[in-house]
């Protein structure tokens, strides 16, 4: 009876060991995927902080435009120390072009391009800018020419500023297919902050 008894007792203890086992490995699984989810949580991270940086000159944008309805900043608001260049043109119907870099406060870069035809009813597009915008563009004469292209903050109308700075100085301006060039010269900080509050007019 008593090996009877015992033979018992060990079979039920081998069973309780081969129970333990099995819930070890069972535990297992878990850890398993927490650590799957914390590399998910991890590459989701990245993810998201790519979008973040690709989005930031659309909010740049979408803060610029925000400004024709409420108080914030405007071109009215540029000031001469925040101008990076400014090109000047005149085509043969006497249509003034400037073509503006600058930043606002926050450091944000923007391109605007102002048409002013002679009877003086001009139009301007302005849109924020990063190196993904800005591109070099070869014509037949195997010039090198830099186009911005981005959305305006007042229309959501794209428009590229297309211009070339030469080695000895000289500037053109010209339009995105090259079927106008014009010569050109640079303008001083002041000068471009005298043409964008022209601009902020016909904006308003």
């Amino acid at each position: 009876m008593k090996k009877k008894l015992l033979t018992a007792l060990l079979v039920g203890a081998m069973a309780l060991n081969i129970t333990a086992c099995g819930g070890s490995s069972d535990a297992a699984a878990p850890a398993d995927n927490d650590q799957q989810t914390t590399t998910t949580d991890t590459a989701s991270d990245d993810a998201a902080d790519t979008e973040e940086d690709a989005v930031d000159v659309e909010d740049a944008a979408e803060e610029a435009a925000d400004t024709t309805e409420e108080e914030g900043f405007s071109l009215l608001d540029v000031t001469a120390d925040l101008v990076d260049a400014a090109l000047y043109a005149v085509d043969d119907d006497n249509t003034e072009y400037v073509i503006t870099l600058f930043r606002d406060p926050d450091g944000y870069s923007y391109v605007s391009l102002m048409i002013v035809p002679q009877d003086g009813q001009g139009d301007v597009l302005c849109g924020a800018y990063d190196d993904s915008n800005v591109t070099n563009v070869t014509d037949e004469d195997n010039i090198d020419w830099t186009e911005i292209s981005t959305t305006d903050v007042y229309t959501g109308d794209d428009f590229s500023a297309v211009f070339v700075e030469a080695d000895d100085g000289s500037v053109a301006i010209a339009n995105s297919d090259f079927s106008l060039v014009m010569e050109g010269q640079y303008l001083t900080a002041d000068e471009a902050i005298d043409y964008m509050g022209a601009a902020a007019n016909y904006i308003n």
